[in-house]
């Protein structure tokens, strides 16, 4: 893939790989692993990924909850939902 212009790869991978997690409702995810982070536009900090430019973005993601417990993942751009899952 050619890069055009002064902005290089943007590409994050991140997970839970040496721990289970558990979180509050609304908490925001903090990964504790860190697989890549082209470009540095993910902060391992606060869970945010920056998107350097306008385009189409891919995300893929995993989620179990406990037995008999209610799940709820939110992907959010902003401050606006664009998609709410809940497991039962």
């Amino acid at each position: 893939m050619k890069y055009i212009g002064i902005l290089g790869p943007s590409a994050f991978s991140v997970g839970f790989i040496t721990q289970p997690f558990t979180c509050d409702p609304g908490h925001v995810l903090q990964y504790p692993d860190v697989i890549t982070n082209d470009g540095g536009d993910f902060n391992p900090q606060t869970g945010e990924y920056i998107c350097p430019v306008d385009g189409l973005y891919m995300f893929h993601g995993t989620f179990r909850s406990q037995r008999n417990t209610l799940g709820r993942i939110a992907i959010m751009v902003n401050i606006t939902v664009l998609i709410n899952i809940l497991k039962w």
